[in-house]
């Protein structure tokens, strides 16, 4: 993930631009959710109220913001809210009981679980705890449970659809589009979407 932060960045991609993506998608038919995952600085850089304002006239669903912790989400939480996007939280396996409940009961969207300790990539997923985690999500909210961080495989997926209702990969991808000769990134990333499937 930070590799193709780096490369967007060094191409030139801003905020902006990547509200005019998700436009033209919609534009061209894009039905499917959309969700837009960064850091809070961005989001505070870009002006809190007219990022959550974009988002939702670009055609964005909802929103992660990866470092802010539920209890200093409450701004983002009630722009949300104003402009119809989903709260996505981020929990991980070594969340308290009262932080999971929160964040589970403000949910919107979908709660996102993290199935590795520390930053995103490909490694070993901690099922058994990933799934503890999960059921008790499921105990406090009807929205969906999503597992993601080191999900890379079929395997993976499978064991995940076992206790959630999605797995989430991100760096997987990214590193076999990097990987890829093939010059049309869309059927490298179909192709390996298919296999996990």
């Amino acid at each position: 993930m930070q590799y193709s932060s780096t490369i967007s960045l060094n191409n030139g991609v801003n905020t902006d631009i990547c509200f005019d993506i998700v436009k033209k998608a919609r534009e061209k038919g894009l039905s499917i959710p959309v969700v837009l995952m960064g850091y809070y600085n961005n989001i505070i850089a870009y002006d809190s109220e007219k990022f959550c304002s974009k988002s939702k006239r670009s055609g964005v669903d909802g929103l992660i913001v990866a470092d802010l912790p539920v209890f200093e989400s409450k701004s983002v939480i009630e722009l949300s809210k104003k402009y119809d996007l989903a709260y996505i939280p981020l929990l991980s396996v070594n969340s308290s009981e009262s932080i999971i409940k929160e964040a589970s009961m403000l949910a919107t969207g979908f709660v996102y679980c993290i199935s590795v300790l520390g930053v995103t990539g490909e490694r070993k997923v901690i099922f058994d705890r990933v799934k503890i985690l999960a059921d008790k999500v499921k105990k406090y909210s009807k929205v969906p449970v999503a597992v993601g961080f080191g999900v890379s495989n079929r395997s993976d997926v499978t064991e995940i659809g076992k206790f959630a209702d999605a797995a989430v990969i991100g760096s997987a991808l990214i590193n076999k589009i990097r990987e890829s000769k093939d010059d049309n990134i869309v059927d490298v990333a179909g192709k390996f979407i298919s296999s996990l499937i």
